[in-house]
């Protein structure tokens, strides 16, 4: 458990490119971060987007990290991953820049015995970004989009495939899942 731990650094500064999860369980942490010398194909740095190519998680306990997707075919990780509800199933989103955002997204799944499958498009708008992934149910995600202006659309993407638009507004922040 964690609060036997003790306070220690787990994940040394500069390591990490997002907010590390911890997982549901309390025994792993899941960040993503860039490997040094990788620029993705297409990617012209602007605005407060920066590139990562690499999906790690660590065992809370030992310190141990591992790492579970790495892209170096040009293409790279949108700045969020969740864990869902089948620990250690993780669920990220891979594409292509196109500029200074993401030409195209996909959704993908990781299960524990490190498989990776497609779920499906992210509802991008034009010249927008992902901000959010939340695992929330084994077979359900919430997905937070902005488009160029930083409105923001909340969309629940069915890990079967599909996705559907709940809501939009300036602002939008998904604060925990209740099943």
């Amino acid at each position: 458990a964690l609060d036997t731990l003790g306070r220690r650094e787990l994940i040394a500064a500069g390591d990490y490119s997002s907010e590390p999860r911890v997982s549901p369980t309390g025994t792993r942490i899941l960040y993503l971060r860039l490997e040094p010398g990788y620029t993705p194909a297409g990617y012209a740095p602007m605005g407060p987007d920066y590139p990562v190519n690499q999906l790690w998680d660590m065992d809370i306990a030992t310190g141990t990290p591992s790492r579970l997707v790495n892209v170096d075919d040009g293409g790279a990780l949108a700045q969020d991953a969740a864990w869902i509800q089948e620990v250690p199933h993780t669920l990220f989103a891979q594409g292509n820049y196109a500029g200074a955002t993401f030409g195209s997204l996909t959704l993908k799944r990781r299960n524990n015995a490190g498989a990776i499958t497609d779920v499906g498009a992210v509802p991008l708008p034009a010249g927008g970004n992902l901000l959010t992934i939340d695992g929330c149910l084994p077979d359900l995600a919430l997905l937070t989009v902005v488009n160029a202006s930083y409105d923001a659309e909340l969309h629940v993407a069915d890990l079967a495939g599909g996705s559907t638009l709940v809501t939009s507004a300036k602002t939008i922040s998904v604060l925990g899942c209740v099943p």
